[in-house]
């Protein structure tokens, strides 16, 4: 997690003196530059299937996420990321940032940690995961979904 990159104008409002806001679009490879040189990334509801859409990309640059509880908040439980129950400036604030840098961190370092980080974004880490869930659902016997969901291999 690199120092954030200097910023055309501070944030707006209360958190101005520790947000960058942008004054133009960015191509994709030039957004994930700027994500990877800021530690934080605050990720607003896209209104698709996942309200976070950005996280995941956050995290695949190195910084940590953070999004607002939603009903899907649970696909992030094992991920470094930061849930807040919504957007008020008290949430969010440099001293919450400096502790949940220091208790993030350590997953985005090169090493084991990292890797395990980057499996837990991939298409295998979560087919694993639906696959268990199926099985688990079959032992339990919660099958009323079963002709809904078949497994092709």
């Amino acid at each position: 997690m690199g120092d954030p990159a200097p910023c055309d104008r501070p944030g707006p409002g209360p958190r101005a003196e520790f947000t960058t806001l942008l004054q133009e679009d960015l191509s994709e490879p030039d957004f994930l530059a700027q994500v990877a040189g800021h530690s934080f990334v605050l990720c607003v509801e896209g209104g698709g299937v996942d309200p976070s859409p950005k996280a995941w990309q956050a995290l695949e640059q190195g910084a940590i996420p953070i999004i607002r509880s939603h009903s899907l908040a649970a696909a992030y439980a094992r991920l470094p990321v930061v849930i807040v129950p919504d957007w008020a400036p008290g949430h969010i604030t440099p001293a919450a940032l400096a502790l949940w840098r220091a208790q993030r961190a350590p997953q985005f370092a090169e090493g084991p940690a990292r890797q395990k980080l980057l499996h837990r974004l991939s298409l295998d880490f979560w087919w694993g995961e639906i696959l268990a869930a199926w099985e688990e659902a079959q032992v339990d016997g919660d099958v009323s979904h079963a002709k809904q969901f078949q497994v092709k291999h």
